[in-house]
């Protein structure tokens, strides 16, 4: 069985976006409206004062951050499925393809491939959140862990797990 790659189906949404512009009009918003959501309850969970300055100042760099680390996960999968073409072979390489590309769920490997993108994207969403976003905040240290741990955990890209004949 000759196995047809397919690599746009490595990425989504982002092909989705590009190839279909209008989708930006409801990937923008939505994921506004969510890491917004996460800012706000991990914020009353932890009885912060100032909520509203807070969000003000954090929900901009959330946001983008969040975009950002969707592309490093976007980017772990293309570096698996380029080392999957070059070094698997035959049934194993269709195998592991079709399911990493198509539902992750199929495969062994390939559902810890996916896990991988998604842990990489939410160890950036951490980071970028820690050192950036709540940097100057006037913050205990552990607060501004919490709350980049909660934003990671929460809004790490889980899509990457669904399958994508669910989707189209």
């Amino acid at each position: 069985m000759k196995h047809k790659t397919r690599l746009y189906n490595v990425f989504f949404p982002l092909w989705m976006l590009l190839f279909f512009p209008v989708t930006w009009l409801l990937v923008v918003p939505v994921n506004w409206v969510f890491d917004s959501l996460v800012l706000l309850v991990a914020v009353a969970a932890m009885r912060l004062r100032k909520k509203k300055e807070l969000y003000v100042k954090s929900i901009f760099r959330v946001w983008v951050f969040g975009f950002l680390a969707d592309l490093a996960g976007a980017g772990v999968m293309a570096l698996v499925y380029g080392a999957a073409s070059l070094f698997l072979k035959g049934e194993t390489q269709a195998a592991f393809l079709e399911a990493f590309m198509v539902d992750p769920w199929q495969h062994p490997a390939a559902l810890l491939a996916t896990a991988l993108a998604v842990l990489v994207s939410a160890c950036v969403i951490y980071v970028l959140n820690r050192r950036f976003t709540f940097q100057k905040q006037a913050l205990p240290d552990a607060t501004k862990r919490r709350l980049s741990l909660v934003l990671a955990a929460a809004t790490a890209p889980y899509f990457f797990f669904v399958p994508l004949n669910w989707l189209i």
